[in-house]
């Protein structure tokens, strides 16, 4: 069978057996075994562990011979993944802004996501020291800096042959800023201040420009005046001597 360690507890504390150690023997606080074979499946396990009343069990092969055991914290962290009451090294990280978090490299990558959101993942590197570790290609320096897929990782801390501390940063919105501000200065329109040398022409070609005009207009009646001479010195026209007068 199995023994539970809360139940020696128990024991020793009095709440069981009467706290009398050696007078207490394993049949009083003992757990039966129970046994599964190696095809049953994972979902099926939380009922089996419910209707037993137990939390392991012994899986046995087609020879009788024991395979390992499965217990109910297996079954419930291969269905819904690591649970944990807190994130690993939760104490020790550093926002330097929503962009950029320095953090121990032992932080899995999962309580990595839920402090900052980056989707960095990796297929063998449960960590997000073990992610800069493959990137580095080799054990990196204090200050060495490598980028991959619009992020930055730059070795914080280095102590023996594993990243300590790690800055992770996302470097693809900041180019995005930083693009974007350029753009808003490159539109931006220009204003060249004037010379008082360019003020003043400017001041004398608006006080000129009315007095053509009305040199213009004086010409014009200049014209009007030659016109009316030349038609006063025609002659009268005689009236014809054939015309019947009414």
């Amino acid at each position: 069978g199995f023994l539970h360690s809360e139940d020696m507890l128990r024991l020793t504390r009095g709440t069981r057996g009467g706290g009398d150690l050696a007078s207490a023997t394993l049949d009083s606080i003992i757990k039966p075994a129970h046994f599964v074979p190696p095809t049953k499946k994972v979902d099926e396990m939380f009922d089996y562990f419910q209707r037993n009343n137990t939390r392991v069990a012994i899986i046995l092969g087609e020879y009788g011979e024991v395979l390992g055991i499965v217990t109910m914290k297996d079954v419930v962290k291969f269905i819904f993944g690591e649970i944990s009451g807190r994130m690993v090294g939760q104490e020790y990280y550093n926002v330097q802004d929503e962009n950029s978090y320095i953090v121990p490299g032992e932080m899995r990558l999962t309580d990595f996501y839920n402090l900052t959101n980056f989707d960095i993942g990796d297929k063998v590197m449960t960590t997000i020291g073990g992610v800069a570790f493959r990137l580095f290609d080799s054990l990196p320096k204090v200050g060495d800096m490598v980028t991959h897929d619009g992020y930055q990782f730059i070795a914080q801390e280095v102590k023996g042959l594993r990243i300590s501390k790690i800055q992770v940063s996302k470097i693809a919105l900041r180019d995005q800023h930083k693009q974007g501000e350029q753009a808003l200065i490159s539109e931006a329109p220009i204003v060249e201040q004037e010379t008082p040398e360019e003020i003043e022409s400017a001041t004398q070609q608006k006080t000129e420009g009315p007095v053509e005009q009305e040199t213009g207009t004086g010409g014009e009646i200049g014209n009007e005046s030659a016109v009316s001479e030349q038609v006063d010195e025609l002659p009268a026209q005689q009236p014809d001597k054939d015309r019947r007068v009414e």
